[in-house]
């Protein structure tokens, strides 16, 4: 558990169909992480039942095989369900849970429409693979990628879980570490 009294939010990096995500700074570790709550618009409405159903499963699911799976940003900690207006400076007036998560590395291969209408260089990803191919045929693994990719699903899948949501926005890619 944690308290979010440690972290600095210094921006929003996005928000997607469950989750907003906030970037922040850890001031005791001095870490970049990310912070996850429902949408805010969900929360007011009170209608975030089945994404607090999805943090309960997603935070049992890195209980019990996170740590053994290369690849996946770690989940820090999270908080209970409270009110956590006075943090986010919002009055949405419910108990939810907030999810601190190590900020992945790298650039997602796709961004949002809201990173578009932000001014985020969504387009940086695909420009990438110009200078960088995922397909290095000098290298002993000539896919790395992809194979990282399909050693992550069947990692998950052989614990019994299937990810269901390894869209391009969803995956960060480190060029210089072909990872």
């Amino acid at each position: 558990k944690v308290d979010l009294g440690r972290y600095k939010v210094t921006g929003i990096l996005g928000t997607g169909a469950d989750y907003e995500v906030r970037v922040a700074l850890d001031q005791e570790t001095g870490q970049q992480v990310v912070l996850k709550r429902p949408v805010p618009q969900i929360i007011s409405r009170q209608m975030h039942s089945s994404v607090e159903a999805r943090t309960d499963r997603t935070l049992q699911f890195y209980e019990e095989v996170g740590p053994g799976i290369p690849y996946l940003s770690p989940i820090l900690g999270y908080t209970d369900r409270a009110n956590h207006d006075a943090f986010y400076g919002d009055s949405l007036g419910q108990e939810y849970r907030v999810m601190v998560v190590a900020r992945a590395p790298g650039i997602p291969l796709v961004g949002d429409v809201r990173a578009q209408i932000m001014r985020v260089p969504i387009g940086l990803g695909q420009n990438l693979f110009a200078l960088f191919p995922l397909a290095h045929p000098d290298d002993q693994t000539p896919f790395a990628v992809h194979q990282q990719l399909l050693d992550l699903e069947e990692q998950c899948f052989r614990a019994g879980y299937v990810l269901l949501d390894l869209g391009p926005q969803n995956v960060f890619y480190q060029p210089a570490a072909n990872t």
